[in-house]
């Protein structure tokens, strides 16, 4: 089986300590059908964090909804960051990232293949719709 994984994270209304109610958005797609999407509201979390809580959301619920070592997924993600952290061997410098980027790596390394795609942030919202 192959899927298409479209994953967001973002934050908004500024918070102490540069963290923000923020949010994680996803949906998938199988043969250009619409599978799940998925809207969650996070709570006090900065950028990166609601971009990692997007990825580690959307691939769970794969998991849940197919078998991963069965199944090739193309994602895409507008973050330059998050996909040179997991797929490109980016540093994690961000001592707050460490745990969401293993989560990350470990369910990556579940599917048979994971292709990572960067898009704009004005093609991601055309597909989120947001």
């Amino acid at each position: 089986m192959t899927v298409t994984v479209y994953c967001d994270g973002g934050s908004r209304n500024h918070h102490e300590g540069g963290r923000h109610n923020g949010y994680a958005r996803f949906q998938i797609e199988e043969d250009g059908r619409l599978r799940d999407w998925v809207h969650k509201e996070l709570g006090a979390v900065t950028s990166p964090e609601a971009e990692y809580e997007a990825i580690t959301r959307a691939l769970i619920r794969l998991t849940e909804m197919c078998k991963p070592e069965e199944t090739k997924v193309k994602l895409f993600m507008d973050s330059e960051l998050i996909l040179g952290q997991v797929f490109h061997g980016m540093n994690v410098r961000a001592t707050n990232l460490v745990t969401y980027w293993v989560q990350a790596k470990k369910l990556v390394g579940l599917f048979k293949k994971v292709t990572p795609v960067q898009i704009t942030g004005i093609e991601m919202k055309k597909v989120l719709g947001c």
